[in-house]
C-alpha cells in the first residue's frame, strides 16, 4: 500500500467515515486554501491571510537566496478547521513530491490513485490551478515592517517587508536532514559511520504561533512551529600566531600550553600500578588527543599555500616534513618513507616534551613508549594517504 492510499485510509477511519467520504470532503475545502511562499503571518499572528505573496519565479542561475533561486515549498494558509486539506496537499509521496506538486503537474500516478479512490481528478485540478495563480497584493499591514523607498526626487514608494516563510521551512527541512545524516555517521551500528559529514553551528531557534501553529500556516504546523535562524554575526578575527617550521615542526611550531594537559593527564595513567585493557585505552586516548591536536596545526600549516617551503628560509627543513606541511609535494604523499620519519620525530618530541612538563617528577620513557607514540600518528597519516588516493 502506497503513502497517500495508507494516509486517506487511517484519516478516514479517525473520522468514521469512509475512503470516499473523507476525500470528497477534503478536496472540496481546495477553494479555501490559499498557496503562498512569503506569509505576513509570521510577523504577527493577527496579520490577515490576504497579507501573502506566491512567487512562482524559476531563475535558479541567479546568485542569490531567494525564492526565484532557490527549490522551496510552496506553504499553504488556511482557517484551522480546513487545516486537514493542507495537510492533505502537502503530503510527501514515495518520489519525494508533495500531493500537491503531482496535481499541479497532472502526474499519471496522481490521476490512478484518485481514480481507485473514486475521485474525479479534473475538479480537483481545476481548483488547485486556480489557488495558484500569482495575484497581487492589494493591501499591507501596519504591523510589516515598511521601508521608505527613494524612485525619483522627493517620491517615494512605501514596501511592505514580506517574511520569506517557504525559505525559512525549507532551511528547516535541510538542517533536519543534515543533523540525521550527522547522527548516522556517529552511530556504530549505521551502515553509514565513519562517513563525511557537516554541521551547521551557532543555529538560533524560532517560535511561530505559540500553541497554535496552525495559525499561522500549514508548513509552520508540520514543524510544530518551530524553525532555524543562521547566525548573522560578522566574523571575530583573530591575529595570526602561526609560526611556519625553519627546522622542526614540532618544536618550532607547536605551542607548549596546547598538550601541558595532556601530558600530565598521560603520566597519571602511566603511574596506575595496573595493565588491563581500560588502562591501555585510556593511555591510547590519551595520545590520540595529542595526536589530533597536531594533525589541526598541520592542516593550518597547509593552508599557507602550495610551495611555500620553496624559501630560502626554511632550507633546514626536513624533506619528510615539507612533503607532510606543503601541499606542493601532494603527489608524492603516497611514498609511506616520509610518514615514517614524521611518525620517529613525533614520538622522540612527545617524550622530550613530556620529561619538559613533568621534569624532576616524571616518569623515565624507553624504547617501547617511542615506539607507541609513533605507530599512533603513523597509523592516522597512513590512512589520509590511503583515504586522499
Amino acid at each position: 500500500m502506497g503513502i497517500l492510499m495508507q494516509y486517506v485510509q487511517e484519516s478516514a477511519e479517525k473520522k468514521n467515515k469512509t475512503v470516499n467520504e473523507w476525500l470528497k470532503n477534503t478536496v472540496s475545502h481546495i477553494p479555501n486554501c490559499l498557496l503562498a511562499t512569503h506569509v505576513g503571518k509570521f510577523t504577527h499572528p493577527d496579520i490577515i491571510s490576504k497579507v501573502s505573496l506566491l512567487d512562482q519565479e524559476n531563475e535558479l542561475s541567479i546568485p542569490y537566496v531567494t525564492t526565484a533561486g532557490t527549490h522551496c515549498s510552496t506553504d499553504i494558509l488556511t482557517p484551522a478547521q480546513y487545516i486537514g486539506t493542507a495537510n492533505f496537499l502537502l503530503l510527501l509521496l514515495e518520489d519525494k513530491k508533495t500531493v500537491l506538486e503531482h496535481i499541479q503537474q497532472h502526474t499519471d500516478f496522481i490521476k490512478k490513485e484518485f481514480e481507485m479512490l473514486g475521485i474525479e481528478f479534473i475538479p480537483i485540478q481545476d481548483a488547485i490551478e486556480k489557488i495558484s495563480k500569482e495575484r497581487n497584493l492589494d493591501c499591507t499591514d501596519g504591523r510589516l515592517k515598511q521601508v521608505f523607498f527613494p524612485v525619483s526626487k522627493e517620491t517615494y514608494h512605501l514596501l511592505s517587508v514580506l517574511p520569506a516563510s517557504s525559505l525559512l521551512e525549507t532551511l528547516k527541512d535541510k538542517i533536519d536532514r543534515m543533523n540525521h545524516y550527522k547522527w548516522q555517521c556517529s552511530d556504530k551500528k549505521d551502515p553509514l559511520y565513519g562517513h563525511e559529514c557537516y554541521e551547521i553551528t551557532d543555529i538560533t531557534a524560532i517560535g511561530f504561533g505559540g500553541t497554535k501553529p496552525q495559525n499561522i500556516s500549514a508548513l509552520n504546523a508540520k514543524k510544530g512551529g518551530k524553525t532555524c535562524l543562521l547566525s548573522s554575526l560578522p566574523p571575530t578575527l583573530k591575529q595570526k600566531r602561526l609560526r611556519l617550521p625553519r627546522v622542526d615542526f614540532f618544536g618550532e611550531t607547536l605551542r607548549y600550553s596546547m598538550y601541558v594537559h595532556q601530558f600530565r593527564k598521560l603520566d597519571r595513567v602511566m603511574r596506575i600500578d595496573k595493565n588491563n585493557r581500560e588502562i591501555r585505552n585510556m593511555m591510547t586516548d590519551t595520545i590520540d588527543d595529542i595526536v589530533d591536536r597536531v594533525l589541526t596545526v598541520s592542516y593550518q600549516v597547509r593552508n599557507e599555500g602550495d610551495g611555500w617551503s620553496q624559501d630560502d628560509l626554511f632550507r633546514k627543513l626536513p624533506l619528510s616534513q615539507k612533503i607532510w606541511l606543503d601541499n606542493q609535494y601532494a603527489n608524492v604523499r603516497e611514498n609511506k618513507v616520509w610518514i615514517k620519519d614524521v611518525s620517529k620525530q613525533f614520538g622522540r618530541w612527545c617524550i622530550r616534551t613530556y620529561e619538559q612538563i613533568m621534569k624532576k617528577n616524571r616518569i623515565l620513557l624507553g624504547d617501547a613508549e617511542l615506539v607507541f607514540f609513533q605507530e599512533r600518528l603513523y597509523k592516522v597519516l597512513e590512512d589520509e594517504v590511503i583515504f586522499r588516493t
